[in-house]
């Protein structure tokens, strides 16, 4: 009887350590996961600069920040140079800088072309605006 009561307890031991059928459904997936949009895609948008008038001498050109796919970093240049005192999306842009027109002035193309650092990525068509000075450089206007 002994032996009997060991068979029965081993056999039920056993009965519970053996794996059963699960109740819970596999997982699986009926459409494969696709990307929406690749990195390939993503282009830097071309900066719309506004011109702000400060003076007789200066103006301020601005353009909105670009933060995807990452922060953008810009650069403003007139005639192959760059500007200096460029702030985030901001440059004020005096007649001094643009001095080499001539006597009686005239105009000058500002570039700004956007870049993601780290990479050669830059703005596919950069924004652009015409400046003009008049008597010696010192007076700069916005575009009408």
């Amino acid at each position: 009887m002994r032996r009997w009561c060991l068979l029965l307890l081993v056999m039920a031991v056993l009965g519970l350590l053996s794996p059963g059928r699960s109740t819970l459904a596999p997982w699986t997936d009926p459409t494969p996961p696709q990307a929406t949009s690749s990195l390939a895609a993503v282009q830097l948008v071309t900066p719309t600069i506004t011109c702000t008038q400060l003076g007789l001498t200066s103006v301020r050109l601005s353009w909105a920040p670009q933060t995807s796919p990452a922060v953008v970093t810009w650069t403003a240049t007139a005639g192959g140079q760059t500007l200096p005192g460029l702030s985030g999306t901001t440059i004020d842009v005096s007649g001094a800088l643009l001095s080499s027109l001539g006597l009686l002035g005239g105009s000058r193309t500002v570039t700004v072309t956007g870049s993601l650092p780290g990479t050669t990525w830059t703005t596919v068509t950069p924004g652009t605006i015409v400046l003009s000075t008049i008597v010696l450089g010192l007076l700069v206007t916005c575009p009408s």
